[in-house]
């Protein structure tokens, strides 16, 4: 049977409630009349009748049902699908939760012993490893892309000797030779050798090359005391000399950084402008 059964309908159920009210009035010895829907209903016609024709639908769905089981084990045998395994009885799962239990409370235990040694392992003091500090990272030179070397103390330059501080943060390429300011957390920035010239003369002063000692003197006892009028005289007399300020360039000054210096760096400068016009008494040849 591979057909559904067929479910009476409202009027397969009404046709055959007349014909049992019909035959019922044939035996009676009256005359059969059609009766109405709600006739038949009030006299349990209706449900009579429903009832004879669901008696046979029943066997049929039975039928049905037990075609429709066996279809479903077949498939499954062609499939390989296992029925699936009876229930388990309670008394295999009491012993189940039994087990679960008990390793459920080894687990506790076991934690509560963890817990116990790590608040021992903290309450003992563990000396602190001092980390020492990275060195310094050296800087680089942006074109060359190699280390700069750290230029402080005395150092020649081009021109000369010259104590460099380590605060003016001085470095210089080993390629090229060039020389950078590399300030802290700045970065390195290229000096051309003129302005670095004029920032050295700005904050140091040149070393004088070594010279021998003077033989010593007779010491002269002046005829008279120089006036300090002479003094400023003299020095007003050197500073109007022609080659004065060829001489200030060469030490990095003009004649506005020179007028604001003090009196003992004038002093200096024109001490060192009478020993440079000895060495140097004729004009350099500039181009």
């Amino acid at each position: 049977m591979a057909e559904v059964p067929h479910m009476p309908s409202k009027e397969e159920i009404l046709a055959k409630a007349i014909e049992m009210f019909k035959a019922d009035m044939v035996m009676r010895g009256l005359k059969p009349i059609t009766p109405t829907e709600d006739e038949l209903k009030e006299g349990n016609w209706f449900e009579t009748a429903r009832a004879e024709l669901m008696s046979g639908v029943k066997s049929q769905l039975e039928e049905y049902l037990a075609y429709l089981e066996h279809e479903a084990e077949s498939i499954r045998e062609q499939l390989g699908i296992k029925p699936a395994p009876p229930p388990k009885e309670v008394r295999e799962l009491e012993e189940q939760i039994d087990a679960v239990t008990t390793r459920l409370e080894e687990t506790k235990s076991r934690l509560r012993e963890a817990t116990r040694e790590i608040e021992t392992l903290r309450a003992v003091k563990v000396p602190v490893k001092e980390i020492a500090p990275p060195p310094p990272k050296v800087p680089t030179c942006p074109a060359h892309k190699v280390e700069l070397i750290e230029i402080f103390g005395i150092h020649a330059f081009p021109w000369g000797p010259v104590d460099v501080p380590s605060e003016m943060f001085l470095f210089q390429c080993p390629m090229e030779w060039e020389y950078y300011i590399c300030e802290p957390r700045k970065a390195c920035v290229l000096v051309s050798l003129d302005k670095l010239k004029l920032k050295l003369a700005r904050i140091t002063r040149p070393i004088a090359p070594p010279t021998a000692p003077a033989a010593p003197t007779l010491r002269l006892v002046p005829k008279g005391l120089i006036t300090y009028e002479e003094i400023r005289r003299e020095r007003e007399e050197i500073e109007r000399h022609t080659r004065f300020e060829e001489y200030i360039t060469i030490m990095g000054y003009s004649l506005e950084t020179y007028h604001v210096l003090d009196a003992l760096s004038k002093k200096a400068l024109i001490q060192g402008f009478r020993a440079w016009l000895e060495r140097t008494p004729f004009r350099r040849f500039y181009p």
